[in-house]
């Protein structure tokens, strides 16, 4: 069965339109009639799509309100209200829910009021995306995207932002683009940041973490405790959704199959085709042929280009700035279960590569604005320069927390912008899933010393692998396709691959900057 968003034919445009977003703010908003609504405190009017699941739990003078899921490793038979009455019972003010929620996986953004006091969250990774309209005329709103802000308040794009940023190579040249900082292409319109909140009152944002210094771990010790917390994920996701797991040759695919291990037949597994992977590419081959051995069946998901046109439509007015790319996955996806009857949770690795140790770079080098604007790919970037300064004046506390710097700038900004944006995208096909996604995790992991989770050996993402399913050790990750890329793979994480990156950064730094 093919999903047709040709309105002639299939009438019911608004059951995509916005699909799995929410907006909140000073009056309610009845644009569309099947849309959710809530109210908070005397002035605070919530709407969210029918598709967004939404959970109201309150103790005492405390309520929060979660838009989208929750999963607790540790007790994979609790639903969403149970999580949260539990969440919201254990503290005793808005400032312990974010550590209660340290555990919990999911994808969710989170309202909590208590009192006058009423703050707006996101997840750990910043999945569920939260934009705010801040100007000095115009009350606060917020939502899951500029574009349905438009709808409530006008609002223009901010051409200094794209004249700024539309000549970068990674703008040009690629679909993998992502904007610096809190910064959108709309005027006044602002991206919370993962590890902070947004004050509904003052909008003003606030740092939440990280406080105070994480444990450390041994390889053993941290993977005796992370593969309990992907495992129990895995167990509550397929106990409550149908789970379709995205698979690839890749590293943080193969920790989550291995993690998978226990609920295989409850799993659908798949890869996707796209312009660079054919059926004969890495991507396809190692994961059929692991599949084929364990009695697990593999599907290939096709794509299709172009996008046909009515999908094409609202995909780009969901999103601001949606990127081709991504709009055929999400098609293809789209078009493969619909096929099936069924409207899966599709799990991915996606910010497996906080872990990872993705930015090598020497720690003694003093980063400022612009040269993190050079490692993020937007060299001479006035705007991007900015927004890192700015980001750099709460962040670097991290290093006295035990976090490395450029573990944070991944996480926040990178991360939060690049692959975030990839799941709000998706949201109009699918609902998304990344067991990474979880702070206790992810905590855990960088509590072990950064040689033993970066390149090439990634000892304690093996290390996982080994302990969930051992056998998948047995073949390769990410299979060169030839001698040069051997002989690469080899190299990286080498002394001299790190010596002669940073020495590249500074050149493509200094020759940007003077």
């Amino acid at each position: 069965m093919r999903t047709d968003l040709n309105p002639r034919i299939y009438p019911d445009t608004e059951h995509w339109l916005y699909r799995r977003q929410f907006i909140l703010g000073p009056r309610p908003f009845d644009k569309f009639e099947h849309w959710k609504r809530a109210k908070l405190g005397h002035d605070l009017f919530l709407a969210c799509h029918p598709d967004l699941m939404l959970t109201r739990a309150g103790a005492g003078n405390l309520e929060m309100v979660v838009l989208g899921y929750l999963l607790d490793p540790y007790d994979p038979s609790l639903n969403d209200r149970q999580i949260a009455e539990k969440i919201v019972n254990e503290c005793g003010s808005l400032e312990d829910i974010p550590g209660k929620l340290s555990p919990v996986g999911g994808r969710y953004a989170i309202v909590v009021r208590q009192g006058e006091m009423i703050r707006i969250f996101g997840d750990c990774a910043g999945f569920r995306q939260i934009f705010f309209l801040k100007e000095d005329e115009c009350p606060l709103w917020c939502s899951s995207q500029p574009a349905l802000l438009s709808e409530v308040v006008p609002i223009e794009e901010d051409k200094a932002v794209w004249q700024d940023l539309a000549d970068l190579p990674m703008f040009k040249n690629t679909t993998e683009y992502w904007f610096p900082g809190n910064r959108t292409v709309m005027k006044n319109v602002f991206h919370l940041r993962p590890n902070h909140y947004l004050d509904l009152r003052t909008g003003e944002t606030v740092r939440y973490w990280p406080r105070d210094r994480i444990s450390r771990y041994s390889v053993e010790e941290c993977a005796k405790k992370a593969c309990a917390v992907l495992q129990g994920l895995l167990e509550c996701a397929t106990k409550r959704f149908d789970v379709a797991l995205g698979i690839t040759a890749g590293l943080d695919t193969r920790v989550l199959l291995a993690a998978s291990k226990g609920v295989a037949e409850r799993v659908y597994f798949f890869t996707h085709t796209h312009a660079r992977l054919d059926e004969n590419g890495a991507d396809i081959r190692v994961p059929r042929e692991i599949l084929t051995r364990f009695g697990l069946r593999h599907h290939l998901v096709v794509n299709e280009n172009p996008m046909d046109k009515d999908f094409e439509r609202i995909f780009r007015k969901n999103v601001t700035a949606a990127r081709t790319r991504i709009g055929l996955n999400a098609r293809a996806i789209l078009n493969h279960f619909s096929g099936l009857r069924k409207t899966p949770l599709v799990v991915n690795g996606v910010c497996g590569e906080i872990t990872r140790n993705f930015y090598s770079f020497p720690k003694w080098y003093p980063w400022k604005g612009k040269s993190l604007a050079t490692l993020a790919r937007m060299p001479g970037s006035r705007i991007a320069g900015e927004e890192f300064e700015n980001w750099l004046a709460t962040a670097r506390a991290s290093d006295s927390c035990g976090i490395g710097l450029l573990d944070l700038f991944y996480w926040e900004n990178r991360n939060a912008n690049w692959s975030a944006m990839s799941y709000s995208e998706y949201d109009i096909a699918f609902e998304s899933l990344s067991p990474f996604n979880c702070r206790l995790l992810i905590e855990t992991m960088l509590g072990v010393d950064k040689k033993h989770r970066r390149m090439p050996g990634f000892e304690l993402h093996r290390q996982l692998i080994r302990r969930m399913w051992p056998e998948l050790l047995e073949y390769e990750i990410n299979p060169p396709a030839n001698g040069t890329e051997r002989v690469l793979q080899r190299l990286r994480g080498t002394r001299f691959y790190d010596v002669l990156r940073f020495l590249k950064f500074l050149h493509r730094h200094y020759s940007h900057n003077g």
